[in-house]
């Protein structure tokens, strides 16, 4: 079953968890509390790990290594890309994983690999490690200017649903390799186009996640872009009369000094 939950942003991994969990536990048939799994294979193994057949594309992975100083637990750390061009990194705790997995999303255009699980206040599983965890890049480095996909439709593709779902796919496969068995929950954790990304997995691939997350979803990009160019285009072809009168009369009357295109309170 998938369950999806659009909110804002406090305690957003601790909700879900809980919330799919707790539905989980509804029956006789499952445990809110998985056990932990024991590992089959040493992380650097994986660097050989042939997952074509799971993924559906040709996938390349560039390192696989044990980072043994990590807070909370020690963890294997792979990288890898999808072709043509999607990057991800996979996190897989070496110690004590219980069986969980959990994807976040990357927030405004993306271009990079950032791993980390925020507002997980109460989530004991991540709190201590359990978790295995992934994220992409999807599909293009920087270009937070949409750039990347002037020319290039795969890349346009990539970003918009493709990249989470074959990281996903990608992930899961290292986790069967790694643990012997795929993961018993799993999640997606995103806010902005995080929280897009995280309802483009439950329209596209429900299949994917047990439970989703999804805040402050950047859902409509023809709205989004058109405020944000219109505005600042306007007040260019505004700026050299009709603005700076009525913004510098307006500082004046705040008690506030304009310097350019911002201004401070004066004292």
């Amino acid at each position: 079953m998938l369950n999806t939950v659009t909110c804002k942003r406090k305690n957003t991994l601790g909700m879900i968890v809980g919330f799919a969990q707790a539905l989980a536990a509804s029956s006789p048939a499952q445990t809110a509390n998985p056990a932990v799994v024991s590992l089959v294979a040493e992380c650097s193994t994986l660097a050989n790990a042939d997952i074509r057949s799971a993924v559906g594309a040709p996938v390349h992975i560039t390192s696989a290594s044990l980072v043994q100083g990590a807070k909370p637990a020690p963890y294997c750390k792979v990288l890898d890309y999808v072709e043509p061009a999607v990057k991800f990194e996979v996190r897989l705790p070496s110690g004590a994983w219980t069986q969980r997995f959990v994807q976040t999303g990357c927030g405004g255009l993306c271009g990079m690999v950032n791993v980390r699980l925020d507002h997980d206040d109460g989530c004991l599983p991540s709190r201590n490690g359990e978790l295995a965890v992934a994220s992409t890049a999807m599909g293009h480095s920087g270009g937070n200017d949409g750039a990347f996909g002037a020319n290039d439709y795969q890349l346009r593709i990539d970003f918009s649903y493709r990249g989470v779902h074959v990281t996903t796919l990608a992930a899961k496969a290292l986790i069967s390799r790694y643990y012997g068995q795929g993961p018993k929950y799993s999640y997606f954790s995103g806010c902005s186009d995080g929280g897009r990304e995280a309802l483009m997995e439950a329209q596209r691939y429900p299949e994917d996640f047990n439970g989703i997350a999804a805040g402050a979803p950047a859902m409509n990009f023809t709205t989004q872009n058109t405020f944000q160019v219109v505005p600042a285009e306007a007040l260019q072809w505004l700026g050299s009369g009709f603005y700076n009168a009525r913004y510098q009369a307006w500082c004046s009357a705040k008690g506030t000094v304009m310097t350019g295109q911002s201004s401070r309170q004066g004292n």
